[in-house]
């Protein structure tokens, strides 16, 4: 398997634009902003992005990735 396919950074900028509409489909639906934001669903996906991105960076600097794009 091809680690440059699924950790690059188009696919950082996929996962945050998927986390902000669900965040704006959350807002539609409740009309509450302190309940979209503080929210433990979007915790997690805040968490699951920070992963993501932490293990982009240590991928990058082990050399399994050229860069990031």
């Amino acid at each position: 398997m091809n680690v440059e396919k699924i950790m690059n950074g188009y696919i950082l900028i996929a996962l945050i634009i998927i986390i902000l509409l669900g965040r704006l489909l959350v807002y539609a639906l409740s009309g509450d902003v302190t309940k979209t934001i503080n929210s433990f669903s979007f915790f997690c996906h805040l968490m699951g992005l920070a992963v993501y991105i932490y293990c982009l960076f240590l991928v990058k600097k082990q050399g399994k990735i050229d860069s990031f794009w």
